[in-house]
Formats: structure tokens, sequence, C-alpha cells
């Protein structure tokens, strides 16, 4: 339930970490943390999938997570994002 497919991202091999910061309405921004620089611009694909997120009301509350991008020619989907669990969005 934590795992997400990216679609539109060449097949290339790698992985990569960013931060997400998810409202009601989506992915509001999300920032490149360290991993496979061939990867960095996967981040323009993450506004374009939903990630599942329950919010309570349309409060302005946003949520911060941190996810990591895998990337393999030998998988189907060939690129997925797995949320990691809420406590560990500290860097």
């Amino acid at each position: 339930m934590r795992s997400t497919p990216i679609p539109g991202i060449q097949e290339t091999e790698g992985e990569a970490e960013f931060f997400l910061l998810l409202s009601r309405k989506g992915v509001e921004e999300s920032r490149f943390i360290t991993g496979d620089e061939k990867l960095r611009t996967a981040a323009a694909s993450f506004p374009k999938v939903g990630y599942g997120v329950l919010f309570p009301d349309d409060g302005p509350e946003k949520l911060s997570r941190r996810g990591i991008l895998y990337s393999s020619a030998y998988t189907n989907p060939h690129c997925s994002l797995v949320l990691m669990l809420p406590g560990s969005t500290q860097p």
C-alpha cells in the first residue's frame, strides 16, 4: 500500500530518495535528497500520480513524507516510489 508505480520515467537503473509534501490536492512539492543523479528529474512525474493518502476534511493540513524511488528495466512497472513510514521523515 506504500508503493506507487511512477509512469513516464525513462528506463534507467537506480534509486533515489525524495521528500514529498502532500495535501488534499496531491503532491505540492518534492525535493531530491540523495541517490542517482539521473533520477533527480523524476520528481516532475510525482504530481501525476495518486498516493491514496486520505485527509479528514478540506482543511489546509499537509503531510511530509519521505520516499525511495526504485527504477529497473527488469521490473514492471519500471519505476516505483515507496513511501517510508511517517516517523522516518527526518533526514
